[in-house]
């Protein structure tokens, strides 16, 4: 289910800026209860993970997104919840063994109460 993506190459998607100061992300886009999760802006403070360092990041989706898991090999928890469509972490990234020192796929899932999912797949690093 979750791929390692040593030795595989692949951009982050257009929807995900990373470092600096978080972007204005604006406000979520109306959606119907039913209607399938869009996420419509990722940002990240960083696309390498140090671990024992803190890491952070905003995600911004449709307002019928009832929750934003982020999702690696190593780690997962869920992302709060600030108002409809609006999510902020702030993450304190584990002392990994050695072996987990390397590249991986991020997976932020976006769903709504249905359950229903985007997964946006963006490459990082743990050093």
């Amino acid at each position: 289910m979750l791929t390692a993506c040593a030795g595989t190459s692949f951009e982050v998607p257009a929807n995900v800026s990373i470092g600096g100061r978080p972007p204005a992300l604006g406000t979520s886009a109306d959606a119907d209860f039913a209607a399938p999760p869009q996420i419509a802006h990722i940002w990240l403070s960083d696309q390498t993970l140090r671990r024992g360092g803190v890491w952070s990041g905003a995600v911004m989706a449709s307002n019928n997104v009832a929750s934003v898991e982020i999702r690696t090999d190593s780690f997962s928890f869920s992302v709060p919840r600030r108002r409809p469509g609006d999510f902020e972490f702030r993450y304190d990234i584990p002392d990994l063994p050695p072996y987990l020192q390397r590249s991986f796929v991020l997976h932020v899932i976006a769903r709504n109460a249905a359950g229903l999912a985007q997964d946006e797949a963006i490459p990082i690093e743990i050093r």
